[in-house]
């Protein structure tokens, strides 16, 4: 799966690390598994190296709905959506734009920039990069 999770406890930060190509259903598996543990209070979807094919409207109405379904097990925050690529960056604010009208009990953000994500989440991050760096793994 390339859907890597961080979960940073001492931040309540969750962080989905997205590399290569994402297959149907690897999202919603991700979050799955985010649900069945401790949801933090904010979330980092890192989709800048993602590639291949794009979702559509649909797979992003079904992301939102299945998180609606879950959003009493997660404690009120925020969720930041960062982006390198235009259509990625659409997709994002569509998904940002859903989170509102359904009334998830958290802020939705769409970011081209990893650090304007974090500052906007207001907790210190690193990124990816760093932790493979130092060969630490976080659970």
């Amino acid at each position: 799966m390339p859907i890597r999770i961080e979960r940073i406890a001492e931040k309540d930060l969750t962080v989905f690390v997205v590399t290569g190509v994402l297959g149907p259903g690897e999202q919603l598996k991700a979050l799955e598994k985010f649900y069945e543990g401790d949801p933090t209070r904010h979330v980092l979807w890192d989709f800048r190296k993602v590639e291949g094919e794009r979702y559509f409207y649909e797979d992003v109405k079904e992301i939102v709905a299945f998180s609606k379904t879950k959003a009493h097990l997660r404690p009120p925050g925020k969720t930041a959506i960062v982006t390198s690529k235009a259509v990625d960056f659409g997709l994002a604010r569509m998904a940002k734009s859903l989170s509102e009208a359904m009334e998830m009990p958290w802020e939705a953000g769409s970011f081209t920039s990893i650090e304007d994500a974090v500052a906007w989440l207001d907790v210190s991050y690193l990124g990816p990069r760093e932790t493979e760096e130092r060969g630490e793994e976080k659970p």
